[in-house]
């Protein structure tokens, strides 16, 4: 995703769709009806830089010494509407270095963002994190790094408890880990003496 930390990229990424111009650019629409809420996603993309069709760019097209790779330039428009009650149109602005159809960077974009949220509400619930009052020097960073091995160690481990047929969460193999040395162990990989 292109953010404020890069103006020059994000001016050129949202010129290259502003004004209409991508009305004539192919498009992916999305609906999603889950979580008791309405969002709405129209995809657009449109090729970098001197590749472009004619006339899609007037001004905005990306700098391909700096992007070199960049071969797809997207603009993702979201509505959500929860009961009667409807957000602002956000939009996005994204590069990426293959070329993509506006259906399979939608797909892109919507699987990045399950790992995101899956990994934030796993680090919140499970670890606290966002509760975590941490705050001197490098701590927050390293208590957040180990977290995050934590979870891939988690779910690295496939080891199964005697006293249980079912799979155990990430939840459940912390809380034996901390009852019992062997599933410990089990889990960091460590073989006693």
């Amino acid at each position: 995703m292109v953010k404020g930390n890069q103006p020059g990229l994000l001016e050129n990424v949202s010129a290259a769709f502003a004004e209409g111009r991508h009305a004539e650019l192919p498009r992916f629409e999305h609906l999603d009806t889950s979580h008791g809420r309405l969002v709405t996603q129209i995809t657009w993309t449109a090729p970098a830089g001197a590749a472009a069709p004619q006339g899609y760019f007037l001004r905005g097209a990306v700098n391909t010494e700096e992007w070199p790779n960049c071969k797809t330039l997207a603009m993702v428009a979201s509505l959500r509407q929860v009961g009667d009650k409807t957000s602002d149109l956000e939009q996005r602005y994204y590069i990426a270095s293959r070329d993509m159809t506006p259906e399979t960077l939608a797909k892109a974009v919507r699987a990045h963002w399950a790992v995101e949220n899956k990994l934030h509400w796993m680090l919140d619930v499970n670890f606290g994190e966002d509760a975590c009052m941490v705050k001197k020097d490098n701590a927050p960073e390293i208590l957040s790094l180990i977290r995050r091995v934590v979870i891939n160690m988690l779910s690295l481990d496939t080891t199964q408890p005697s006293f249980t047929k079912k799979k155990l969460s990430k939840r459940q193999k912390r809380k034996f880990a901390n009852w019992d040395e062997d599933i410990m162990r089990s889990i960091l990989g460590i073989q006693p003496l």
